[in-house]
């Protein structure tokens, strides 16, 4: 058993990453909440804890947290991803959109962004838009294979 000092926020932070990479979710959203109980604008561990109750299956949770990672630093891409992603599953899909607009800005070369923003573009009928962000998508990863599938799905409807 590892025991830690139940004070710092940080050691709490990376036992809940040990336990994410055995697989225990229910151990790791434990300690991220011991760290954010310790420190509340953690944002790493409000990001950690995301990820982790979206793979539980409580996106709503996970949208929360998300939130307050963008709270304390609006310049997180990926929290702005993952934040779509969470949005576009609950139909919100403007919100979503907004989202990775900003994670395309903040981080031009993220290719999942990309690609998640140019789903959402494509199921508004907007192709053309979603045809060229699943482009640049494949010009950042070349072997992505998920925008390879839904480029490739896109031309062949147009």
């Amino acid at each position: 058993m590892v025991r830690i000092s139940p004070d710092i926020a940080g050691a709490h932070f990376n036992l809940g990453n040990a336990w994410v990479s055995a697989g225990r979710m229910e151990e790791a959203t434990r300690q991220y909440e011991e760290a954010l109980r310790i420190n509340p604008d953690f944002p790493e561990a409000h990001y950690r804890l995301g990820i982790v109750l979206a793979r539980m299956g409580k996106a709503q949770e996970a949208v929360r947290h998300w939130e307050q990672v963008l709270r304390i630093r609006p310049d997180v891409a990926e929290a702005h991803n993952d934040l779509g992603l969470a949005l576009f599953g609950q139909g919100k899909v403007q919100e979503a959109v907004h989202h990775w607009e900003e994670a395309i800005r903040l981080k031009p070369d993220f290719a999942e962004a990309h690609n998640n923003l140019a789903v959402a573009l494509a199921q508004m009928g907007k192709t053309a838009e979603a045809v060229e962000h699943w482009e640049k998508a494949l010009q950042i990863k070349p072997d992505y294979a998920e925008a390879q599938a839904n480029l490739a799905r896109a031309r062949g409807s147009q």
